[in-house]
């Protein structure tokens, strides 16, 4: 799991580390739904302390973070798939968004070190943000790597949000799709 960490990008522009306990994390079974004619539970999971809940399939769990509890939130799905997410404070600085991100689109489309299969601007409930999808290769391994950062209001104050999901690609699964559907699931509870 800490190798995976070390993957997470962060924009330039964002200073500080949100002051936040992770005490809680709620899941509530919904209703199963319709997935490629075949029915799965989908759960809601809420991170209180953040105002953030989004939905999974069966098989998702909780993952307690081994030193970075006040500032990431984490999960493990099936065939070791992970998911993460950071929230960073503005401290007080004032950011013009728009500008920020556009420059974080065109830096992760110039650079050279990841070939990326999309890189596009996706606003998630009320968050704008930047999508960035890469398929890595090992050999005759094959993983998803997707990873959101944008901003949002919360109590007043501007937040960078980062949301990475990272996992195998293993046999006729649609890994992006379940991946997307996580991630466009997210509701961030307006003040």
């Amino acid at each position: 799991m800490q190798a995976k960490t070390n993957r997470i990008r962060t924009l330039p522009l964002t200073v500080g580390i949100v002051g936040v306990v992770l005490t809680s994390c709620v899941f509530r079974n919904s209703a199963p739904v319709a997935s490629q004619g075949q029915k799965k539970d989908v759960r809601t999971i809420t991170w209180q302390e953040q105002n953030m809940r989004f939905s999974v399939p069966e098989g998702w769990e909780f993952v307690p973070s081994s030193g970075f509890e006040s500032e990431e939130f984490r999960l493990k799905g099936p065939q070791d798939a992970h998911l993460s997410v950071f929230v960073v404070d503005d401290r007080g600085r004032t950011i013009d968004v728009d500008s920020a991100l556009r420059k974080y689109q065109d830096n992760l489309k110039t650079q050279q070190s990841v070939k990326f299969d999309e890189v596009r601007f996706l606003d998630l409930d009320a968050a704008r943000g930047v999508l960035s999808v890469s398929t890595e290769t090992d050999g005759d391994k094959r993983s998803l790597d997707l990873m959101w950062q944008g901003y949002r209001q919360q109590s007043a104050k501007l937040q960078f949000v980062s949301i990475h999901l990272w996992g195998p690609i293993v046999g006729p699964a649609d890994r992006k799709n379940e991946f997307l559907n996580i991630l466009n699931s997210l509701k961030l509870t307006k003040d």
